[in-house]
């Protein structure tokens, strides 16, 4: 595959006539990155992610996955692309078990053998093939978004979108979450990653965005980012990061 996985280019989008959240985004990931939008709330970071699914209509500019224009395209259209999406809320079925969650993530492919599917994301969550056939209500937040991963996984998607992963999670648990995130990306899978945890998800991104205000307001790698006084003070709550203790860490 030639060229970025994902391109976007000046673009716009809101949910209300005349009220644009994101106002003029540029944005590229290339194959196997780890690339994570961070910024206030109410930055429109959530927008972006949803426009990049086909949930939310863009008014303006260009959406390219591998080299093919999906602005405007249907969620199933754009999920057929190969990009997977883990949206922050309501993003398992809980009534039905971890199995029957990861048969429905591969309804909509044709071409899934869903045997061997469920078994490579069993090996990659070893939590959910103890407990595949158990209700999914019954998991704890962590092991609710595991599953939510799990399912946007099943078709092997190019592209996993995941919003706010660490959100719900208990705090005793997230860093599981952080380290299957990783597992994912090491996989074989790009990840772009909304997160609220901007200290935690810069530690581990080859690049980040920093949006504000439904821009692009600073690029860089994630080290470069946590170590720049202006983000620090303004996105960061604090000091900046030492750059060589940012980079040992993960």
């Amino acid at each position: 595959m030639s060229g970025p996985i994902l391109s976007v280019e000046d673009l716009v989008a809101g949910y209300r006539p005349g009220v644009d959240i994101v106002r003029g985004v540029d944005l590229r990931i290339e194959q196997g990155e780890m690339v994570v939008v961070i910024g206030p709330n109410g930055a429109g970071k959530s927008t972006l992610i949803k426009c990049l699914c086909g949930l939310v209509e863009v008014r303006r500019g260009r959406i390219s996955i591998a080299g093919e224009d999906v602005t405007g395209s249907k969620p199933h259209a754009i999920a057929r692309r190969g990009v997977g999406y883990v949206p922050q809320r309501e993003n398992i079925f809980p009534r039905l078990t971890v199995e029957e969650n990861l048969e429905v993530g591969a309804m909509p492919f044709p071409g899934v053998e869903i045997g061997p599917a469920k078994e490579r994301i069993f090996a990659l969550f070893p939590r959910l093939a103890e407990r595949r056939r158990q209700p999914a209500e019954i998991l704890s937040g962590g092991e609710r978004q595991m599953l939510a991963m799990a399912r946007a996984l099943i078709p092997a998607p190019h592209l996993l979108l995941l919003d706010e992963p660490s959100a719900g999670v208990d705090p005793g648990v997230v860093e599981i979450v952080w380290e299957k995130i990783e597992e994912v990306r090491e996989a074989g899978a790009t990840v772009l990653m909304v997160e609220q945890n901007a200290r935690r998800a810069l530690g581990m991104a080859d690049r980040g965005y920093v949006l504000d205000l439904g821009q692009a307001r600073f690029e860089g790698t994630g080290v470069e980012l946590l170590s720049d006084p202006a983000i620090a003070e303004l996105y960061l709550g604090g000091r900046p990061r030492d750059v060589d203790a940012a980079a040992d860490e993960h």
